[in-house]
């Protein structure tokens, strides 16, 4: 406060050096303290703005009127000026540093008013004091306003612009680093030059201006304001304030060295210049900031133009690009100088050109805002690359299209994903062959194609490996896979570029033959792909052998559905597999009727299940030595609603393949051993010590056995001892009475588990017997191994003993065979009294055909019991 007090008084004096009349002065440097003080340190410091006057009038320059006005004077300015602060700071919101234009220039306005508005209060008072006399009060009042605001001008804004500068000036110290204080070192020395030549340029125009007699005209001093203006628009506001306070000092000392007294020209001149050179000053900095601002956020945006992650370009409607970021530039492998001004078909891949062009000829002519497209674009190296475009269009004030923005986003990986994806949809991830749902697409195209053209043939075949399932459980799936892809490029390799070959699924193959001439080209081909199978594959350092059964179908007027075609080609195949394997099969609607009737068998199969449709005959067996029954076989019958009674030969392999063996099979065991017992317990009643045929009957009925028949399937069941217990617990039948019946290729396959299998039911007192011996494939060598306790010749020798000679010598081998293993013989097929005789000649130990009994219902097999015939 002392500084301020000291600072307002010594400027009092100084300005009452240039008094021309009683407290009058060319300009009031304290007034624009008073502004400093409040501005600069906040309106609490409003009361001291009484000090300065009163003891500048009371006791620096006592003027000669009442303390009364002089108080009145001093509360005048104190009033005046804080008002002026406060409509500044609080209403009007300036920076009381002025930074902005907005802020000196309201800065100025307000002081300028403010100060007319002072003067005239306190013009008033002196006159009312007598220091004045009214008829000088207008030209006082100008007088005391011009110096009131020029003093504001000049000594307010360097003032607090010092208070700015100190206060970042020591912001900038704790920041700077040694570099940066290097370079500000550099700064000020230009610095300093730039403050020589302004300095020099005012005093010449201060001289030039005000230095001779014609200098207190008004025209004179406009000299001044060339090189003020000069300074404010080369340096801006802080340049412009500093030469402001300059003019001012210059210009009062040198006048009032030369002439002694002022003029109201030299205050307007001054006032003029002040506030002028600080307006100025401050818009030349203001657009400085508002150019800097541009040119940063230029900046900024060029940054993020060139480093936002997609290429960003600017293409005028005639096709030459105007403008590309740098991501853009380097994605296509170019610098931004080798692309601007170019057409932008020179980063199009040229098969794309014509849809580039569509696509820019539609956003102009439906003049489409913004728009998409996907295309490929080829790299400076020659790389091609795919960008998806979204496009703005720009228009001009008249409407007219001007350019367009064009934002490229790269999608190679995602197209490489995407191709890869319908490559994955449309073929077999393990072979690459084409799928199904690519196959049937071909085989569509190709049926549509005949339609139109009557002479185009095609032709389907369908392949299956026949061994494939063996490979692949004993080598492995790793090798098994390989083997299927080795499969795959073998039949590549027998067709045409034109044709397909596709996997369907596991080990099955279809080919679609185009265009070809008859079905002689199909022919060689299925034998040319069955010639390449045949030759050995090495797997894993092991060669393995296989075939393929093959069907073909040719297209005709009748199957104009693909579905139809690979049904029938699936159909031919099967046929193929049916009568051998290793072979091919043409197909014709014959094949089909059987497979329709093979599907509705199979459906009546499952309902017969349900329907409790299945029979059980039981046919005799008879001992040879004593001509009596000791056994029956039981034989399933399907007794069909539409076809009667159905033999197992019809239906029963069709039921293994969709697994209703094993159900009918346990079926079979359990109703023949429940059928037994109860002629057992039936018969039982009968005395065995009467003589009558009840009583024979009865002993007869004790001893009888009953044959079932295991399936592959079920003998193959870990569960099978479990089963047939538990069915002779609740069927109480004694195991002795049960005998089961096995094909010999039943027990080859087995063969360890077999003989284990055998082994554990013969120790439950079980016979078994070997079923249709003769026709299989077993080891006389291994047959041995096994624990059998008869063979049955099978019927096709037995019925030809009479008339082939053959046929005795291999049934005689198969009874002397069985009696060197200690094993019983029984006969099927017998039909001829004949046949029987030289069956006993042999001395075969047991019969069972036609010449007995055909297998009978078990109401009739129960009289035949009774009856005890003997043969």
């Amino acid at each position: 406060m002392a500084v301020y007090v000291l600072a307002g008084l010594g400027l009092e004096e100084l300005a009452a050096v240039f008094d021309t009349a009683a407290a009058i002065s060319p300009w009031e440097p304290s007034a624009g303290l008073h502004f400093v003080l409040l501005l600069g340190f906040g309106l609490r410091y409003t009361p001291e703005l009484l000090l300065i006057p009163l003891l500048h009038m009371l006791v620096v320059s006592p003027l000669n009127i009442a303390p009364l006005y002089v108080l009145l004077c001093a509360i005048w300015i104190m009033l005046g000026y804080s008002l002026a602060s406060a409509l500044l700071l609080h209403k009007l919101h300036i920076d009381p540093y002025l930074r902005r234009f907005r802020d000196v220039f309201r800065f100025t306005i307000v002081t300028f008013i403010t100060s007319l508005v002072v003067s005239g209060l306190y013009v008033t008072t002196l006159a009312a004091a007598g220091s004045l006399s009214w008829s000088q009060w207008t030209v006082q009042v100008i007088r005391e306003w011009a110096g009131e605001a020029t003093g504001i001008a000049m000594l307010a804004p360097p003032l607090l612009l010092l208070l700015r500068l100190a206060s970042e000036a020591k912001w900038q110290d704790t920041q700077e680093g040694p570099t940066q204080q290097i370079g500000s070192a550099r700064l000020r020395s230009q610095a300093v030059l730039d403050y020589s030549i302004d300095l020099t340029a005012l005093i010449f125009a201060i001289w030039l201006g005000y230095g001779f007699p014609p200098g207190l005209s008004l025209e004179y001093s406009y000299f001044v304001f060339l090189p003020l203006i000069w300074i404010a628009v080369r340096h801006g506001f802080e340049r412009a304030v500093l030469a402001v306070l300059i003019i001012n000092i210059g210009v009062t000392l040198l006048v009032y060295i030369r002439s002694g007294n002022n003029t109201l020209a030299l205050q307007f001149c001054l006032m003029t210049v002040s506030y002028t050179g600080l307006l100025v000053g401050a818009a030349v900095t203001e657009r400085q900031r508002v150019e800097a601002s541009l040119r940063e956020s230029q900046q900024q945006y060029q940054n993020l133009y060139d480093s936002a992650p997609d290429s960003y370009a600017s293409i005028a409607v005639n096709g030459i690009i105007r403008s590309i970021n740098q991501i853009g530039a380097d994605f296509l492998g170019y610098r931004k100088q080798e692309l601007i001004g170019r057409p932008i078909w020179l980063t199009i891949y040229q098969p794309d050109w014509q849809l580039a062009q569509q696509w820019l000829d539609r956003v102009l002519r439906e003049r489409l805002v913004t728009s998409e497209n996907e295309l490929r674009k080829i790299r400076k190296d020659g790389s091609v690359v795919w960008v998806r475009e979204r496009s703005q269009l720009l228009f001009d004030q008249d409407g007219t299209p001007t350019e367009l923005h064009v934002i490229c986003r790269d999608i190679t990986e995602s197209k490489h994903a995407e191709e890869q994806l319908l490559h994955n949809a449309f073929h077999d991830a393990l072979t690459g062959l084409p799928n199904r749902a690519l196959f049937m697409n071909r085989l569509e195209r190709a049926v549509e194609y005949s339609k139109r053209d009557e002479d185009y043939l095609f032709a389907v075949l369908f392949l299956d490996l026949d061994r494939f399932k063996v490979i692949n459980d004993s080598l492995g799936h790793t090798l098994g896979d390989e083997f299927l892809i080795a499969i795959a490029r073998r039949i590549e390799a027998c067709i045409r570029p034109i044709d397909t070959a596709a996997r369907l699924g596991g080990d099955e193959f279809t080919i679609l033959l185009e265009g070809i001439d008859d079905i002689s080209d199909t022919i060689q081909v299925a034998e040319r792909i069955q010639a390449q199978l045949t030759l050995p594959f090495n797997l894993g350092g092991q060669e393995v052998f296989t075939t393929a059964s093959i069907g073909i179908v040719l297209r005709t007027t009748s199957n104009n559905h693909p579905e139809d075609l690979l049904r029938d080609a699936d159909i031919a195949m099967y046929r193929a597999k049916s009568l051998g394997k290793a072979r091919y099969e043409i197909f014709n609607p014959e094949m089909r009727n059987r497979a329709i009737a093979r599907l509705q068998m199979e459906t009546e199969l499952r309902r017969a299940i349900e329907r409790q449709e299945f029979r059980i005959h039981y046919q005799p067996i008879v001992s040879l030595q004593t001509g009596r029954i000791v056994g029956f076989e039981a034989l399933i019958r399907w007794q069909h609603p539409n076809r009667g009674l159905v033999y197992p030969t019809e239906f029963m392999s069709i039921a293994e393949e969709i697994g209703l063996g094993i159900s009918l099979d346990q079926w079979v065991l359990r109703e023949a051993c429940h059928q037994l017992q109860q002629w057992q317990e039936q018969f039982l009643s009968s005395p065995a010590d009467e003589e009558s045929a009840a009583s024979d009957s009865s002993r007869a009925i004790q001893s009888l056995t009953i044959n079932v028949n295991l399936g592959t399937p079920q003998f193959g069941q870990a569960e099978l001892l479990q089963h047939i217990d538990r069915v002779l617990q609740e069927t109480h039948l004694d195991a002795s009475s049960l005998q089961l019946e096995i094909t010999e290729n039943a027990i080859m396959q087995n063969d360890e588990a077999a003989s284990v299998m055998l082994s554990q039911l013969g120790a439950m007192g079980i016979r078994l017997l070997v079923d249709d011996f003769g026709t299989g494939y077993s080891s006389l060598g291994r047959l041995h191994r096994f624990a059998i306790d008869m063979l049955k010749i099978d019927r096709s020798f037995v019925s030809n003993i009479g008339t082939s000679a053959v046929s005795l010598e291999i049934t005689e081998t198969i009874v002397t065979l069985a009696q060197k293993l200690d094993v019983d013989v029984t006969a099927e097929g017998v039909e001829t009294a004949e046949q029987l005789a030289r069956l006993r000649e042999l001395n075969c130990g047991y019969g069972q055909g036609y010449f007995f009994s055909m297998p009978l219902e078990a109401s009739a097999a129960e009289a035949l019991i009774v009856t005890n015939p003997r043969w």
